[in-house]
């Protein structure tokens, strides 16, 4: 990657986790956008496993990198096919990814998840967590909650961790999450439509909705379901990823 080349973009990143709510946002607005695929990143730190795409075609696991130009704003999606299967791949991971947004000028890091309940309500709340107060105003005025520390004990998994290793780094970031069902497997219609609207409006973009029921009925088809390549307590209430 170029040096500079994420010079004053917002990153979305995220990485499969509860109700899979942050993945298939970002997948969601990729496909309803002007986006175009810049890079495709392959580690050490992901699963030893090929994946099928669905199409009979197999590839090792990867964080598949995109750009949206968005009324003069740059926007660029990570998009992670799953978690490191180990802590200290967690960290090393999260770590590398960090050092490449700071060494390549971006200027915000958004994390997406979902916060695990025993039921995905009908309307879910989305919250935020940040820190920088300048990044917790604009996301307060897109209508996402600040109170997520009442509604969270911890944070799991690299959602976590990028956070926590950005803040230690100085570089702003936020993580953003939707309530949604804490199930094994759970896919999430109320919190993917929720996130969407609350991220979509952060970033300043119009984002059809009506299509993401169709969305995750895809995503149920495929074979490599994100759930099957990693092992965590997606049963804990509050656990959020």
């Amino acid at each position: 990657m170029a040096r500079n080349s994420l010079k004053d973009a917002t990153v979305i990143v995220t990485f499969p986790g509860i109700g899979n709510v942050g993945s298939i946002t970002a997948n969601y607005i990729l496909k309803n956008s002007r986006s175009k695929p810049i890079i495709d990143m392959y580690s050490k730190y992901m699963p030893a496993v090929l994946i099928s795409d669905g199409s009979g075609k197999f590839n090792l696991p990867k964080i598949s990198g995109s750009v949206i130009i968005s009324q003069n704003k740059k926007v660029v999606f990570y998009v992670g096919d799953a978690q490191p299967p180990t802590e200290a791949g967690v960290y090393k991971l999260s770590k590398k990814l960090v050092e490449n947004l700071k060494a390549n000028g971006a200027r915000e890091l958004i994390i997406l998840g979902g916060i695990g309940l025993e039921a995905e309500p009908e309307n879910p709340k989305t919250y935020f967590i940040t820190n920088d107060d300048k990044l917790s105003n604009s996301l307060k005025r897109s209508g996402i909650d600040s109170a997520a520390v009442s509604k969270v004990n911890v944070v799991l998994g690299t959602s976590g961790v990028l956070f926590g290793i950005a803040k230690q780094k100085r570089l702003k970031a936020a993580i953003i999450l939707a309530e949604t069902c804490g199930a094994p497997g759970y896919m999430g219609l109320n919190a993917t439509k929720s996130l969407v609207e609350a991220l979509s409006s952060y970033l300043g973009m119009k984002i059809d909705t009506k299509d993401i029921k169709g969305a995750i009925s895809a995503v149920k088809k495929e074979s490599h379901s994100a759930d099957r390549l990693i092992e965590a307590e997606e049963t804990t209430r509050h656990y959020i990823g």
